[in-house]
């Protein structure tokens, strides 16, 4: 049994002594100039596989007109480009292709990241983005919801 934790990707198999399955926090994408917050948003119940966490609301600059562009380059232009996923935790059987997907999903935009998690039914997906008028709303694909435990709405 173990749970790892490197940069932010995290594997676990089996569980911990004292409870049923690894707990993984969610942070919820919280500015501040002075220091790094980490507020709940959820929590992932895990005995197996990989979670990893995607966002562009720590590393991102903001042109004249207040559009956001992420720190991800996009693959398509080679450029770092504006993205309405303001971050993408994704659930996968390893940590490569879980922070993959959460990396695509933050560059890719919210319709993009549909898209993909409808061809990847084996991943699981809890995305926090942006609507045209600025409010943030969230998605939590139906590989993922029987493992959140704490949903803050």
């Amino acid at each position: 049994d173990y749970l790892v934790e490197i940069g932010g990707e995290v594997r676990a198999s089996g569980h911990p002594a004292t409870a049923g399955a690894w707990r993984i926090q969610i942070d919820a994408p919280v500015e501040s100039a002075d220091s790094v917050i980490h507020e709940r948003l959820d929590i992932i119940s895990l005995t197996g596989g990989a979670v990893a966490t995607s966002g562009n609301y720590r590393k991102y600059r903001t042109d004249s007109t207040g559009r956001r562009t992420v720190h991800t380059i996009n693959p398509r232009c080679g450029l770092a480009s504006p993205s309405d996923v303001l971050s993408a935790t994704v659930t996968a059987p390893d940590c490569a292709t879980a922070d993959g997907y959460a990396t695509a999903m933050v560059s890719a935009g919210y319709a993009a990241s549909l898209g993909i998690l409808e061809n990847h039914p084996e991943l699981g997906a809890f995305l926090v983005y942006t609507d045209t008028e600025g409010h943030t709303h969230t998605y939590v694909s139906p590989g993922l919801k029987s493992v959140l435990k704490e949903i803050k709405r």
